[in-house]
């Protein structure tokens, strides 16, 4: 038998979820991309929802079909007070994070790492950080996914890199 089953993770998409009870649950819907991850979504709370004010922007929540059936995991984006006495929450999938990542960096003063290149770099060498830049020669579209992924998506996400998912494309 199918079930709905809206749970709130915090901060940590890993975190321990706790269950928002049904009788709190206004309207929910979530999008599944066509080739894998999960899109936007939104829950409507009832404002009688005693813990509404618990699920915090940045927060996880997920939908199960039954106990251990994940189908969604989105993070809290937007949160807002709607008419007649409801909250809405906006979310989005795991690939919001990957807005939050930007490789190559600013510059010194602004993050406090130097510029790193993947191309050629004497395009324009009057850079102020061009004495700075670090580089790497990259030798294929697959060794720079995997330099990308490995240096900036994994310590500033929640997402997980697995090597073996990574593939050469068919025309180089």
């Amino acid at each position: 038998m199918l079930q709905r089953r809206l749970l709130h993770h915090g901060p940590d998409p890993l975190g321990a979820p706790l269950l928002i009870q049904d009788r709190a649950i206004a309207g929910c819907w979530f999008e599944l991309h066509r080739r894998g991850g999960c899109g936007a979504g939104e829950i409507v709370l009832n404002d009688t929802f005693p813990e509404r004010h618990a699920i915090d922007i940045g927060d996880w929540v997920s939908v199960e079909a039954a106990p251990g059936e994940r189908w969604y995991l989105g993070r809290v984006e937007e949160r807002r007070s709607a008419s007649p006495a409801q909250v809405r929450l906006r979310l989005e999938g795991m690939s919001v994070e990957l807005t939050e990542v930007f490789p190559g960096g600013f510059a010194s003063d602004a993050d406090g790492a130097p510029p790193h290149r993947f191309a050629a770099t004497d395009l324009f060498p009057n850079d102020p950080d061009h004495s700075l830049e670090l580089f790497d020669s990259i030798d294929s579209v697959e060794s720079l996914v995997r330099r990308l992924i490995q240096d900036y998506v994994v310590p500033a996400t929640q997402i997980v890199y697995d090597p073996n998912l990574v593939e050469a494309p068919l025309y180089p």
